[in-house]
């Protein structure tokens, strides 16, 4: 076993960005088999040199990052779920209305019966696509439907203004 030495002027060169960049201090400890450091002395040197407070506001500044890319993200993806709600639903609307002309002069049972459960499909559908709108909407951020109600829920010609 080798004998550990000194951290030099080039080790604390080296040590300086990887605390900066949240290596956590067991690693930088380990990054260095060879000196003697501890987290100890590190956190000391990098508390004198004011390393400590550019970390934090270097964390600061990422968090704010992220929390703007996420939002962007969020609405971007409400976008897309927007898109995608009001094609399912146009789509959704010509098979309520083909329902709706299936079983006016439908007389037969069997027929009435098929209609009947492709229309429970095609409400299923609706209830599975409104629930899809609430959690993407924020209104049930568990992922479970409440029976809080929207304030406006506009289903047919969405009032953009408040989604």
């Amino acid at each position: 076993m080798t004998d550990k030495r000194t951290p030099t002027a080039l080790d604390w060169d080296k040590v300086r960005p990887l605390f900066l960049r949240g290596e956590e201090l067991d690693n930088i400890v380990r990054a260095f088999p060879n000196v003697k450091f501890s987290k100890e002395t590190i956190l000391k040197k990098m508390k004198a040199e004011g390393l400590v407070d550019k970390k934090k506001q270097i964390e600061s500044n990422v968090n704010a990052e992220l929390a703007n890319i996420t939002e962007k993200e969020k609405i971007l993806f409400t976008k897309k779920c927007k898109s995608l709600y009001e094609d399912m639903f146009s789509s959704l609307s010509e098979i309520g209305k083909d329902f709706k002309s299936q079983t006016k002069g439908n007389k037969s049972k069997i027929g009435l019966k098929l209609t009947t459960y492709n229309f429970d499909l095609y409400a299923s559908a609706v209830k599975k696509f409104q629930e899809g709108q609430r959690v993407n909407l924020g209104m049930d951020k568990d992922g479970k439907l409440h029976e809080r109600q929207p304030e406006v829920l506009v289903i047919q010609n969405m009032d953009t203004d408040n989604i």
